[in-house]
């Protein structure tokens, strides 16, 4: 009895990721690197894991043209330059609005082109109250950016659920106009690898 529920709860799952796909939700890892790399190289990034920002995406895909977000995140401890400060932490974050456009909507496999647009930038998130110290004594954000970036990538359609990876090109990073922020240090390539369902 126990199998025959099971077999029919996967049935369901699958068969309703087969024709329900406007809405995709996952998690994504992504590594930066500053030239296009080769294979070996990203394999090696990820495996070792030090550099891998990681967050989640977001897509609504109507038709052929989806729109949504991507998020990644990375939080760092570094020795710290305040004397009463054992180690400061400093959050990165960088994040696009992305449009994409799915030749093959309903397909298994899904080819991908997108544009984007976002923003990226450090603050150091240390609890100075902690140490008894002044909340301000950490500064304004450390970087902050507005970049456009163009990419395309592989998916794949699993009942439910989708698999996939992609490559993001960044041709503009700019600090916000009228402000002295450092640009955030962007790499002109990102590649990144998802994983998530859709409903």
């Amino acid at each position: 009895m126990k199998r025959t529920i099971l077999a029919v709860i996967l049935v369901t799952v699958l068969g309703f990721g087969a024709f329900a796909d406007n809405v995709r939700l996952g998690l994504i890892g992504a590594v930066e690197f500053d030239s296009k790399p080769d294979y070996d190289t990203v394999v090696s990034e990820f495996h070792t894991g030090d550099n891998v920002l990681k967050g989640f995406y977001w897509e609504v895909i109507p038709d052929h043209i989806g729109y949504g977000m991507t998020c990644n995140f990375l939080f760092d401890r570094q020795e710290s330059i305040v004397p009463e400060v054992d180690y400061q932490w400093y959050m990165d974050w960088i994040a696009t609005w992305d449009f994409r456009y799915h030749p093959l909507r309903w397909s298994f496999v899904d080819p991908f082109v997108e544009f984007g647009m976002g923003c990226a930038g450090q603050v150091d998130i240390t609890d100075y109250e902690e140490y008894g110290l002044e909340e301000d004594t950490a500064g304004d954000p450390l970087f902050l950016s507005l970049f456009a970036q163009v990419g395309w990538g592989l998916g794949f359609r699993l009942g439910a659920f989708d698999l996939g990876a992609r490559m993001a090109y960044r041709f503009w990073n700019e600090p916000p106009p009228a402000t002295q922020f450092e640009p955030y240090p962007l790499e002109e390539f990102n590649i990144g690898v998802f994983g998530g369902f859709h409903f």
